[in-house]
């Protein structure tokens, strides 16, 4: 890194995407690593299987009160969304089906209970964020300008600004100018929204579309999980831009910690990451790599050293 900030500007780099030049080193020291790419159909049911389960809870939560609701919305909704976007993600890598279309229609359903039209923009930014990573004007991964000065190194604003990641990612899209954001995708992934979350009210009422809106909030939040968005990119070792997570979460997360090895073979999907980890080690094992999303955020919060400024950019 050419200039070392983290607290009042980003880490510039001028060297090239690391993942682009492992990834050829593995190829040629592993070529059968090629036998790991693929697709997941299952990724599909299991995506089916999710939005089934929590539109049921939402269902049954409108028989409790609004308490129980919150409670259910953490302990239990939190983990469901996080995973629904996880599939989500998967289907914007193309790995669930062969046809583009598929994989966006599966992206547009599972984004229905999210409330928010995650669907179409997982797709086209997330894309954006792997073949341009660190860019500011591609990367809509990167936190904004305007994010960074106003959380600064404050760990109360810290927190906020954790609680607020659905609606930051939400807006931050809108910084990359030269990306249509009215693109048929976007709209009939609104409209979708929209028509499904209508039906969903007139099955639930106000208490099973806040407990929806409440998952979401939590699992992309104030949320062990929430540390995900902290854990991937955000610079705790000079000289290591992506990081990987290796708890338990992962479990229930299509092995989303296993990111160094996505962003490395982003054509691999979710249940063979750690194969290609096993096949490899030699590449990962000197990474440095979080055990806990929790401690993740504990430290993020609390060091002074940190902020959105944190990340690497080039």
């Amino acid at each position: 890194m050419s200039e070392e900030k983290g607290t009042t500007g980003f880490y510039r780099s001028d060297r090239l995407n690391p993942h682009v030049g492992r990834a050829r080193q593995i190829a040629k020291s592993h070529p059968e690593v090629a036998r790991l790419f693929g697709t997941n159909m299952w990724t599909a049911l299991l995506g089916l299987g999710l939005i089934t389960v929590h539109i049921s809870t939402a269902w049954l939560v409108t028989r409790s009160g609004v308490l129980l609701m919150v409670v259910a919305a953490y302990l239990f909704g939190a983990f469901v969304a996080h995973a629904l976007l996880m599939v989500i993600h998967e289907s914007a890598h193309g790995l669930v089906f062969r046809s583009r279309p598929a994989n966006l229609l599966l992206g547009l359903l599972c984004s229905i209970p999210l409330v928010i039209p995650a669907g179409a923009g997982v797709h086209k930014y997330h894309l954006l964020h792997h073949e341009h990573q660190g860019r500011y004007d591609l990367d809509g991964d990167l936190p904004s300008e305007w994010e960074a000065r106003i959380v600064g190194t404050s760990a109360i604003r810290k927190l906020i600004w954790l609680a607020s990641i659905p609606l930051i990612m939400v807006i931050r899209p809108l910084r990359l100018r030269t990306i249509d954001v009215w693109d048929p995708p976007f709209v009939a992934n609104l409209a979708l929204n929209v028509t499904g979350l209508a039906m969903i009210f007139a099955l639930t009422g106000w208490i099973g579309v806040a407990y929806l809106a409440l998952s979401v909030l939590f699992g992309f939040g104030l949320h062990p999980l929430g540390g995900r968005w902290i854990q991937r990119h955000f610079v705790f070792v000079p000289g290591q831009e992506t990081y990987g997570y290796s708890g338990p979460l992962n479990r229930v997360s299509l092995n989303i910690g296993f990111h160094n090895e996505h962003h490395d073979f982003p054509s691999i999907p979710w249940n063979r990451l750690p194969k290609l980890n096993a096949v490899a080690p030699e590449f990962y094992e000197e990474l440095y790599d979080h055990r806990s999303w929790a401690r993740v955020i504990v430290d993020f919060v609390k060091r002074r050293d940190m902020s959105l400024y944190s990340r690497v950019v080039r």
